[in-house]
């Protein structure tokens, strides 16, 4: 019995002392070095399937887009939407690229890739011809990130980017 009394006593000791050890404030530690700040841009771009040469199975267009850098794709990222709105207005929906879906029964991809100063769209089906019609509008919105990419931001979702990289401001687009 003796020692199950000490054993609680030392033990009642020891955590008596480790909640003062960690209670104790002392002086704040020196500031760390200064960060570098995250730059975002958002380009938005439309234009008509005719306006874009879009028909048959498959076609390609080139974008300039003087945002995408080399330090942006060797030190960034570049992030592509597609607006779900085939109209001239767009609606708030957009979908982070690649992006494929069935169509009037037909499979449509829409892809991308970049190189400095310049985005390539893909747009290519199962079908013979393009499953829209030429006057058809595309919307897309070309992200670029560079410097503090950081957190749990759901790179999908153009809202959620934009609200963490600037903070919720509305950008003219």
């Amino acid at each position: 019995m003796k020692k199950i009394t000490s054993l609680l006593l030392f033990l009642s000791l020891l955590l008596s002392f480790a909640l003062l050890l960690t209670s104790c404030e002392g002086e704040q530690g020196p500031v760390g070095p200064a960060g570098v700040d995250a730059k975002f841009t958002i380009t938005t771009v439309s234009f008509t399937g005719e306006d874009a040469g879009i028909s048959g199975s498959s076609s390609y267009c080139n974008i300039v887009i003087p945002e995408i850098t080399q330090d942006v794709i060797d030190n960034g990222v570049v992030l592509v939407y597609l607006n779900t709105s085939t109209g001239v207005s767009m609606a708030n929906e957009w979908i982070l690229m690649p992006f494929s879906g069935a169509f009037s029964g037909e499979v449509a991809v829409f892809g991308c890739a970049y190189e400095p100063g310049t985005l390539m769209l893909s747009f290519t089906t199962t079908a013979v011809e393009w499953p829209f019609p030429a006057a058809v509008n595309y919307h897309f919105k070309v992200v670029t990130l560079t410097g503090a990419l950081q957190g749990s931001v759901n790179m999908e979702n153009f809202e959620e980017v934009r609200s963490y990289y600037l903070n919720g401001q509305r950008v003219l687009e």
